[in-house]
């Protein structure tokens, strides 16, 4: 499972990301709470996806949604973004990263 970058240029957006990721955690432990037996009976015979369509479906019926962080996507993205985030995700150091880096001015 990956997680999300949170561009912090401004110290003020810190709280937020906090309290944003905070409740977004809260959110998704009490859906698990609430649908822990649901989970416990489909999860051994379904197929994962069939799972998470089930359960969306469910939630949609009974109007329930999950809180998210969303933040603007402040980086340009370029032909090797992908492979980019993954040496800096996967470096043992900066030295590292830098080594095997590409940079694209497009």
């Amino acid at each position: 499972m990956r997680g999300i970058t949170i561009p912090l240029l401004d110290a003020k957006v810190m709280a937020t990301c906090i309290i944003g990721s905070a409740l977004e955690s809260l959110a998704i432990q009490d859906l698990i709470n609430e649908y822990r037996e649901t989970l416990r009976e489909l999860v051994p015979s379904r197929e994962p996806s069939l799972v998470v369509k089930y359960l969306h479906a469910l939630m949609r019926v009974r109007g329930r949604t999950a809180d998210q962080l969303i933040m603007n996507n402040i980086y340009a993205t370029s032909g090797n973004s992908h492979d980019n985030v993954e040496i800096w995700s996967s470096a043992r150091s900066l030295a590292d990263a830098k080594a095997r880096l590409t940079v694209s001015l497009e």
